[in-house]
């Protein structure tokens, strides 16, 4: 009795290790279109404390956070191309001053939020999956994989989307320096 026991015990053992290999493999190939936009609410909540480095009011504070209300200034119509009265209604405006703009609705939460401005998903992509704290958690303990849940890290190739000449008011970008300017790093994730 005691063998068909250890039998069946290896081979459930056999089918949850096949079927936890099988689900792996189909995580690490996740089509990074099945995230959808949720917004830089849902990520204020875990990233307000000081104590975890304070992103959202660093956010706030930036003029990422305002990309959206500087297209409606008169500064921004006076420096639109011609063509355009207003360019908080101009796709090629919007394409950089939103987050999630040129993404299908299908794409975006329900409550998603255009006047948001440049939010944390510009640079760390759609957070449908990566937002919820168990996953936040896994992935900074190292037991899951960002880019699984559609956590991105940005880098010089992300801001020069925007960041670029295709904008009437563009004068240059250093990388180096305009990162600095808005680096929002976890000291608790610090080595």
């Amino acid at each position: 009795m005691g063998k068909k026991f250890r039998a069946i015990g290896v081979f459930a053992l056999s089918v949850f290790v096949l079927g936890s290999m099988v689900f792996a493999q189909d995580d690490a190939e996740t089509d990074a279109n099945q995230f959808k936009y949720v917004g830089a609410k849902k990520c204020m909540p875990c990233h307000m404390s000081p104590a975890k480095g304070a992103q959202y009011k660093q956010w706030m504070s930036s003029p990422h956070s305002n990309a959206y209300k500087t297209l409606g200034t008169e500064a921004a119509k006076e420096a639109a191309p011609e063509g355009i009265d207003n360019p908080q209604e101009a796709p090629e405006c919007l394409k950089c001053h939103v987050t999630g703009y040129e993404a299908s609705d299908d794409r975006k939460v329900e409550k998603y939020d255009m006047t948001e401005g440049v939010s944390c998903e510009s640079c760390h992509g759609p957070g449908s999956d990566y937002w919820k704290m168990p996953v936040m958690m896994g992935i900074s303990k190292g037991t899951m994989e960002a880019a699984v849940h559609g956590l991105e890290y940005p880098d010089e190739e992300t801001c020069i989307q925007c960041h670029n000449d295709e904008s009437p008011t563009f004068d240059g970008f250093n990388y180096e320096e305009s990162y600095k300017k808005i680096a929002h790093p976890n000291p608790q994730n610090q080595g």
